[in-house]
């Protein structure tokens, strides 16, 4: 969820309204993929986490129930996104919404693990700070 809502600006975004693309998945190095629907995209983010090995430690940190901060945390390390504030941006959408709660929700409810609830908060969307330091690709995420 929190990544869907930083790649396509809360729905907003032309990725997202034209391509059906909340996650930013690139078909080239330089081209984003088209979805039929936000379900589509949502079942090829789940694929691509769920089988790149890339993103084991993400899947490690979710298997072992370390928290939607430890799971962002490998999943920039992996080289999930090209923003330099990617990191930072998405700890304070997790924090200002509470996104952690789902993945709380979905240990707790084995049978939610196999599908995706897409649930948008009704309350102001956020607004990134472009203040951020961590602005450059190296993004200093040691501290989480």
């Amino acid at each position: 969820m929190r990544s869907g809502i930083f790649e396509s600006g809360w729905g907003k975004d032309l990725s997202a309204t034209k391509y059906n693309n909340f996650f930013g998945i690139k078909e080239t190095p330089t081209t984003f993929k088209s979805y039929k629907d936000m379900q589509d995209s949502v079942n090829d983010y789940a694929r691509l986490l769920g089988e790149d090995d890339k993103y084991a430690k993400t899947r490690e940190c979710y298997d072992k129930n370390k928290g939607a901060i430890a799971q962002l945390k490998e999943l920039t390390s992996a080289g999930y996104s090209e923003a330099g504030n990617y990191f930072e941006t998405l700890r304070r959408i997790i924090e200002q919404y509470n996104l952690g709660k789902y993945d709380e929700q979905l240990k707790k409810d084995k049978g939610l693990k196999e599908r995706i609830v897409v649930e948008v908060p009704t309350t102001k969307p956020f607004k990134p700070n472009n203040n951020n330091k961590n602005s450059d690709r190296n993004e200093d995420i040691s501290k989480y």
